[in-house]
Protein backbone atom coordinates (compact mmCIF):
# COMPACT_ATOMS: atom_id res chain seq x y z
CA UNK A 1 0.00 0.00 0.00
CA UNK A 2 0.99 3.33 -0.87
CA UNK A 3 2.98 5.11 2.54
CA UNK A 4 3.68 8.56 3.58
CA UNK A 5 6.73 9.97 4.12
CA UNK A 6 8.46 9.99 1.15
CA UNK A 7 10.67 6.95 1.21
CA UNK A 8 12.24 5.48 -1.44
CA UNK A 9 10.48 2.17 -2.34
CA UNK A 10 11.95 -0.96 -3.34
CA UNK A 11 12.73 -2.01 -7.03
CA UNK A 12 9.54 -3.91 -7.24
CA UNK A 13 6.53 -0.65 -7.39
CA UNK A 14 4.49 -0.50 -4.36
CA UNK A 15 1.10 -1.32 -5.37
CA UNK A 16 -2.42 -0.21 -4.20
CA UNK A 17 -3.92 -3.99 -5.44
CA UNK A 18 -1.01 -6.09 -4.59
CA UNK A 19 -1.11 -7.11 -8.27
CA UNK A 20 -4.54 -8.29 -9.07
CA UNK A 21 -5.58 -5.49 -10.64
CA UNK A 22 -5.30 -7.38 -13.89
CA UNK A 23 -8.21 -10.45 -12.67
CA UNK A 24 -11.83 -9.85 -13.57
CA UNK A 25 -14.02 -9.08 -10.48
CA UNK A 26 -15.49 -12.03 -10.98
CA UNK A 27 -12.61 -13.83 -11.22
CA UNK A 28 -11.63 -12.24 -7.85
CA UNK A 29 -14.36 -13.12 -5.86
CA UNK A 30 -14.36 -16.52 -7.58
CA UNK A 31 -10.39 -17.06 -6.19
CA UNK A 32 -11.38 -15.48 -2.77
CA UNK A 33 -14.58 -18.35 -2.24
CA UNK A 34 -12.29 -20.81 -3.03
CA UNK A 35 -10.00 -19.92 -0.69
CA UNK A 36 -12.68 -19.99 2.14
CA UNK A 37 -13.64 -23.28 1.09
CA UNK A 38 -9.61 -24.39 0.98
CA UNK A 39 -9.82 -23.15 5.44
CA UNK A 40 -11.70 -26.28 5.61
CA UNK A 41 -13.23 -24.74 9.46
CA UNK A 42 -16.94 -25.09 10.73
CA UNK A 43 -18.40 -22.47 12.01
CA UNK A 44 -20.30 -21.86 15.72
CA UNK A 45 -19.10 -22.21 19.09
CA UNK A 46 -19.50 -25.77 19.52
CA UNK A 47 -17.95 -27.05 16.20
CA UNK A 48 -15.37 -29.40 15.97
CA UNK A 49 -12.91 -29.22 13.58
CA UNK A 50 -10.42 -32.30 12.40
CA UNK A 51 -6.85 -30.61 13.24
CA UNK A 52 -4.41 -32.66 11.41
CA UNK A 53 -6.33 -31.48 8.02
CA UNK A 54 -5.82 -27.96 9.12
CA UNK A 55 -1.83 -28.44 9.18
CA UNK A 56 -1.46 -29.91 5.63
CA UNK A 57 -1.13 -26.52 3.63
CA UNK A 58 -0.28 -23.34 3.66
CA UNK A 59 -3.03 -20.63 3.14
CA UNK A 60 -3.43 -20.07 -0.24
CA UNK A 61 -1.62 -16.93 -1.70
CA UNK A 62 -1.48 -15.25 -5.04
CA UNK A 63 2.10 -13.93 -6.96
CA UNK A 64 2.53 -11.10 -4.71
CA UNK A 65 1.98 -13.19 -1.50
CA UNK A 66 -1.39 -11.75 -0.79
CA UNK A 67 -4.09 -14.75 0.86
CA UNK A 68 -7.85 -14.46 0.36
CA UNK A 69 -7.96 -12.44 3.46
CA UNK A 70 -5.84 -9.66 2.10
CA UNK A 71 -7.82 -9.14 -1.03
CA UNK A 72 -11.13 -9.37 0.30
CA UNK A 73 -9.60 -6.26 2.40
CA UNK A 74 -7.60 -4.35 -0.74
CA UNK A 75 -11.12 -5.28 -2.88
CA UNK A 76 -13.22 -3.71 0.01
CA UNK A 77 -15.90 -6.62 0.60
CA UNK A 78 -16.33 -6.24 4.21
CA UNK A 79 -18.52 -9.20 4.30
CA UNK A 80 -16.55 -11.78 2.53
CA UNK A 81 -13.71 -9.86 4.72
CA UNK A 82 -15.51 -10.86 8.03
CA UNK A 83 -16.51 -14.17 7.19
CA UNK A 84 -12.92 -15.09 7.08
CA UNK A 85 -11.51 -14.10 9.96
CA UNK A 86 -14.79 -15.87 11.43
CA UNK A 87 -14.29 -19.04 10.14
CA UNK A 88 -10.04 -18.74 10.87
CA UNK A 89 -10.25 -20.07 14.49
CA UNK A 90 -6.75 -21.24 14.36
CA UNK A 91 -5.21 -18.42 12.58
CA UNK A 92 -3.47 -19.61 9.19
CA UNK A 93 -4.28 -16.31 7.52
CA UNK A 94 -4.79 -13.34 10.90
CA UNK A 95 -1.24 -12.17 10.64
CA UNK A 96 0.11 -13.29 7.18
CA UNK A 97 3.03 -11.22 5.63
CA UNK A 98 2.47 -10.35 1.53
CA UNK A 99 5.77 -9.63 -0.59
CA UNK A 100 5.78 -5.99 1.09
CA UNK A 101 5.09 -7.29 4.36
CA UNK A 102 1.79 -5.96 5.09
CA UNK A 103 -0.43 -8.14 7.18
CA UNK A 104 -4.11 -7.41 6.70
CA UNK A 105 -4.05 -5.07 9.56
CA UNK A 106 -1.68 -2.84 7.58
CA UNK A 107 -4.55 -3.15 4.38
CA UNK A 108 -7.78 -2.30 6.57
CA UNK A 109 -5.98 0.93 8.06
CA UNK A 110 -4.74 2.26 4.81
CA UNK A 111 -8.02 1.31 3.41
CA UNK A 112 -9.83 2.99 6.75
CA UNK A 113 -11.91 -0.13 6.96
CA UNK A 114 -12.21 0.82 10.73
CA UNK A 115 -14.69 -2.01 11.33
CA UNK A 116 -12.39 -4.86 9.98
CA UNK A 117 -9.41 -3.05 12.47
CA UNK A 118 -11.50 -3.64 14.92
CA UNK A 119 -12.58 -7.56 14.54
CA UNK A 120 -8.91 -8.28 13.44
CA UNK A 121 -7.50 -7.18 16.70
CA UNK A 122 -10.47 -8.67 18.78
CA UNK A 123 -9.41 -11.54 16.81
CA UNK A 124 -5.86 -11.44 18.36
CA UNK A 125 -3.63 -10.17 15.37
CA UNK A 126 0.03 -8.29 16.13
CA UNK A 127 0.10 -4.47 16.24
CA UNK A 128 3.83 -4.82 16.09
CA UNK A 129 4.32 -5.96 12.99
CA UNK A 130 6.30 -3.50 10.41
CA UNK A 131 5.90 -3.63 6.76
CA UNK A 132 8.59 -3.39 4.37
CA UNK A 133 9.27 0.47 5.23
CA UNK A 134 9.25 -0.56 9.26
CA UNK A 135 5.53 0.93 9.53
CA UNK A 136 3.34 -1.14 12.21
CA UNK A 137 -0.31 -0.06 10.91
CA UNK A 138 -0.27 2.00 14.05
CA UNK A 139 2.47 4.56 12.04
CA UNK A 140 0.34 4.38 9.18
CA UNK A 141 -3.00 5.79 10.86
CA UNK A 142 -0.65 7.67 13.03
CA UNK A 143 0.22 9.42 8.92
CA UNK A 144 -3.18 9.46 8.15
CA UNK A 145 -5.42 12.66 8.20
CA UNK A 146 -8.55 11.04 10.30
CA UNK A 147 -7.94 9.89 13.73
CA UNK A 148 -10.78 7.15 13.06
CA UNK A 149 -8.20 4.77 12.69
CA UNK A 150 -6.22 5.29 14.94
CA UNK A 151 -9.40 4.88 17.63
CA UNK A 152 -9.99 1.77 16.29
CA UNK A 153 -6.42 0.53 16.91
CA UNK A 154 -6.47 1.39 20.23
CA UNK A 155 -9.79 1.49 21.53
CA UNK A 156 -8.91 -1.54 23.47
CA UNK A 157 -5.79 -0.94 24.29
CA UNK A 158 -6.43 1.57 26.33
CA UNK A 159 -7.52 -0.25 29.15
CA UNK A 160 -3.95 -0.81 31.11
CA UNK A 161 -6.14 -4.20 32.40
CA UNK A 162 -6.38 -5.14 28.55
CA UNK A 163 -4.21 -7.45 27.14
CA UNK A 164 -3.53 -5.29 24.42
CA UNK A 165 -1.87 -2.02 26.31
CA UNK A 166 1.83 -3.62 26.76
CA UNK A 167 2.04 -4.07 22.52
CA UNK A 168 0.71 -0.43 22.25
CA UNK A 169 3.29 0.85 24.48
CA UNK A 170 5.86 -1.01 22.94
CA UNK A 171 4.41 -0.29 19.57
CA UNK A 172 4.46 3.78 20.08
CA UNK A 173 8.13 3.53 20.35
CA UNK A 174 8.90 1.23 17.39
CA UNK A 175 10.92 3.44 14.85
CA UNK A 176 10.13 2.47 10.85
CA UNK A 177 12.88 2.34 8.49
CA UNK A 178 13.30 5.63 8.25
CA UNK A 179 13.88 6.64 11.67
CA UNK A 180 10.53 7.88 12.71
CA UNK A 181 7.68 7.18 15.13
CA UNK A 182 4.20 7.22 14.96
CA UNK A 183 4.68 10.46 16.69
CA UNK A 184 7.20 11.90 14.03
CA UNK A 185 4.69 10.01 11.37
CA UNK A 186 1.86 12.79 12.46
CA UNK A 187 3.72 15.51 12.46
CA UNK A 188 4.64 15.06 8.84
CA UNK A 189 0.88 14.79 8.34
CA UNK A 190 0.25 18.04 10.37
CA UNK A 191 -2.65 16.45 12.00
CA UNK A 192 -3.11 18.23 15.72
CA UNK A 193 -5.83 15.88 17.23
CA UNK A 194 -3.90 12.71 16.23
CA UNK A 195 -0.45 14.71 17.69
CA UNK A 196 -2.52 15.22 20.89
CA UNK A 197 -4.04 11.48 20.76
CA UNK A 198 -0.61 9.85 20.79
CA UNK A 199 0.29 12.03 23.59
CA UNK A 200 -2.02 10.93 26.06
CA UNK A 201 -1.42 7.38 24.37
CA UNK A 202 2.28 7.68 25.94
CA UNK A 203 4.14 8.82 22.79
CA UNK A 204 7.55 9.76 23.90
CA UNK A 205 7.53 13.45 22.95
CA UNK A 206 11.12 13.79 23.10
CA UNK A 207 12.30 10.42 21.22
CA UNK A 208 14.77 11.35 18.73
CA UNK A 209 15.29 10.27 14.89
CA UNK A 210 18.45 7.73 15.38
CA UNK A 211 19.46 9.07 11.89
CA UNK A 212 19.86 12.77 12.94
CA UNK A 213 18.56 13.09 16.42
CA UNK A 214 15.85 15.17 15.43
CA UNK A 215 12.81 15.19 17.78
CA UNK A 216 9.00 16.15 17.16
CA UNK A 217 9.61 19.23 17.45
CA UNK A 218 12.30 19.81 15.31
CA UNK A 219 10.31 18.33 12.83
CA UNK A 220 7.60 20.85 13.37
CA UNK A 221 10.01 23.56 13.17
CA UNK A 222 11.48 22.61 10.18
CA UNK A 223 7.96 21.91 8.63
CA UNK A 224 7.15 25.64 10.05
CA UNK A 225 3.81 24.75 11.64
CA UNK A 226 3.31 26.97 13.95
CA UNK A 227 0.69 25.24 15.91
CA UNK A 228 2.40 21.92 16.11
CA UNK A 229 5.25 23.80 17.86
CA UNK A 230 2.64 24.97 20.44
CA UNK A 231 1.58 22.09 21.08
CA UNK A 232 4.22 20.27 21.68
CA UNK A 233 5.64 23.33 23.76
CA UNK A 234 2.95 23.09 25.95
CA UNK A 235 3.05 19.53 26.23
CA UNK A 236 6.55 19.83 27.33
CA UNK A 237 8.93 18.80 24.99
CA UNK A 238 12.39 19.60 25.67
CA UNK A 239 13.18 23.08 24.32
CA UNK A 240 16.48 23.07 24.08
CA UNK A 241 16.95 19.21 22.88
CA UNK A 242 19.95 19.05 20.22
CA UNK A 243 20.41 17.24 17.37
CA UNK A 244 23.75 14.75 16.86
CA UNK A 245 24.84 18.14 15.32
CA UNK A 246 24.18 20.18 18.36
CA UNK A 247 21.38 22.09 17.03
CA UNK A 248 18.27 22.87 18.98
CA UNK A 249 15.19 23.71 17.51
CA UNK A 250 15.98 26.88 18.19
CA UNK A 251 18.96 26.35 15.69
CA UNK A 252 16.51 25.76 13.33
CA UNK A 253 14.15 28.33 13.49
CA UNK A 254 17.23 31.27 13.37
CA UNK A 255 18.41 29.44 10.43
CA UNK A 256 15.72 29.73 8.06
CA UNK A 257 14.45 32.77 9.18
CA UNK A 258 11.17 31.82 11.10
CA UNK A 259 11.38 34.42 13.40
CA UNK A 260 7.76 33.89 14.81
CA UNK A 261 8.45 30.58 15.70
CA UNK A 262 11.58 31.75 17.70
CA UNK A 263 9.92 33.61 19.29
CA UNK A 264 7.00 30.78 20.45
CA UNK A 265 9.98 28.79 21.69
CA UNK A 266 12.02 31.80 23.69
CA UNK A 267 9.04 32.64 24.96
CA UNK A 268 8.92 28.51 26.27
CA UNK A 269 12.30 29.06 27.78
CA UNK A 270 14.51 28.14 24.34
CA UNK A 271 18.12 29.02 25.47
CA UNK A 272 19.91 31.20 23.13
CA UNK A 273 23.40 30.91 23.38
CA UNK A 274 23.57 27.01 23.50
CA UNK A 275 26.16 25.85 20.73
CA UNK A 276 25.67 23.29 17.75
CA UNK A 277 29.19 21.02 16.93
CA UNK A 278 29.93 24.38 14.35
CA UNK A 279 30.21 26.35 17.66
CA UNK A 280 27.50 28.48 16.53
CA UNK A 281 24.62 30.07 18.75
CA UNK A 282 21.39 31.32 17.73
CA UNK A 283 22.89 34.46 17.96
CA UNK A 284 25.54 33.46 15.67
CA UNK A 285 23.10 32.56 13.04
CA UNK A 286 21.25 35.39 13.21
CA UNK A 287 21.29 37.48 9.72
CA UNK A 288 19.66 40.56 10.31
CA UNK A 289 19.90 43.38 13.25
CA UNK A 290 15.80 42.88 13.05
CA UNK A 291 16.28 38.76 14.13
CA UNK A 292 18.91 40.44 16.73
CA UNK A 293 16.51 42.81 18.11
CA UNK A 294 13.87 40.34 18.21
CA UNK A 295 16.67 37.57 20.07
CA UNK A 296 17.64 40.45 22.78
CA UNK A 297 14.11 41.33 23.64
CA UNK A 298 14.06 38.48 25.87
CA UNK A 299 15.88 40.36 29.32
CA UNK A 300 17.04 36.74 30.59
CA UNK A 301 19.08 35.85 27.51
CA UNK A 302 22.46 34.17 28.57
CA UNK A 303 25.20 33.34 26.44
CA UNK A 304 28.10 30.71 28.66
CA UNK A 305 25.86 32.43 31.69
CA UNK A 306 26.38 35.77 31.51
CA UNK A 307 23.70 38.11 30.42
CA UNK A 308 24.16 39.11 26.52
CA UNK A 309 22.72 42.69 27.01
Amino acid sequence: MAQAGGSTGPAKEEKCDSGIASFSEVDILDQIQAGVAELELARGPGARVDDACLGIREPIADDDGDTILHQAIIHEVPVVAQEIIYRDVHRRLLDVQNDLKQTPLHLAVVTEQTTIVVLLLRAGVSLELQDWQGNTPLHLASGQRSLDGLLALTSDAQDRHHAAHDSLTRTLEIHNYNGHTCLHEAVFACNYDIVKYLLELGSDINAQDPKSGRTALHFAVELHRPTLVEILAKKNADINASTYSGCTPLHLAVGRGAMDLAVMLLASGADAGLRNMEQDSAFDLAGSNEELNILSTYDDLKIGGQPVF
